[in-house]
């Protein structure tokens, strides 16, 4: 992402790192969920919301601030207006929202010295959403089977988790087209991604099986959809839409070849 903003030809595509990121982030959050509601039979919300918000808020507000004070020192008194309302938006996590309605060009990204907050934007609206459809999925699961963590408990929860994921994949092709700023800045739109991680978490959960002839391939493979991403995408890409697959399932094979051979 850093050398695709720096203008590196060789990484045009860059951008696509912020798919890789969801996808891991789906996974690892999803896992620690998981791990936490079959040691103690629930999740506790005030506690993850907690360690998220020690995590990000603080290095926000520096971020936040910084720029804001070399807004006031560089730029035009006419055009500070449009970024001050922006920085509230950031403030509570609502930038990419911001971006959206205003149509912004996210690959003319001199335009605007806070238009990289998008991302941190989707990230904090999952960390606030994902947990309560986790919850409400894990409960639709034990409604049929015991527990949640059995084999019929975790079919049940990775059905659940592909119709988030399918639903959300489908208005991303559709807003590409159709609408491609909310497309590109939604989190509704970046859920599938998400979800992806949390599937696998649901099914390498206890997974003792370890192969790293699989491993190795997989890892490969994964490394090299990732970088074909980088290097064959460019502004002139639809995205997210189909495009976005490639990175995304490279960030799946990396995590499966991960958990098979995890000194690898």
């Amino acid at each position: 992402v850093v050398l695709f903003h720096a203008g590196v030809g060789a990484a045009a595509g860059g951008f696509v790192g912020v798919d890789v990121f969801l996808v891991l982030s789906g996974y690892f959050v999803t896992d620690l969920l998981l791990r936490e509601h079959a040691a103690s039979g629930g999740i506790d919300l005030e506690g993850f919301y907690g360690r998220r918000a020690l995590r990000l808020l603080p290095p926000l507000l520096v971020v936040l601030l910084a720029t804001l004070a070399l807004v006031s020192w560089l730029w035009a008194p006419i055009d500070r207006a449009e970024i001050l309302a922006t920085a509230r938006a950031v403030a509570i996590g609502g930038s990419n929202v911001a971006f959206a309605r205003g149509a912004v060009d996210y690959f003319s990204s001199g335009e605007h010295p806070l238009l990289h907050t998008w991302s941190l934007a989707v990230e904090e609206q999952l960390y606030v959403a994902w947990p309560l459809v986790l919850l409400l999925l894990v409960a639709a699961a034990e409604r049929r089977v015991a527990a949640p963590s059995s084999a019929a408990g975790q079919r049940r929860l990775l059905a659940g988790i592909a119709v988030v994921g399918a639903a959300s994949l489908a208005l991303s092709l559709w807003l590409t087209r159709a609408a491609p700023p909310w497309a590109f800045f939604g989190m509704p739109t970046r859920v599938w991604e998400f979800a992806l991680g949390a599937g696998l978490a649901v099914v390498m959960n206890g997974r003792a099986d370890r192969d790293g002839t699989v491993a190795a391939w997989g890892q490969g493979a994964g490394l090299a959809a990732i970088a074909a991403a980088v290097a064959l995408y460019d502004r002139a890409t639809p995205y997210p839409g189909w495009a976005a697959l490639l990175p995304a399932l490279g960030a799946v094979a990396l995590i499966v070849g991960g958990e098979r051979a995890p000194a690898s």
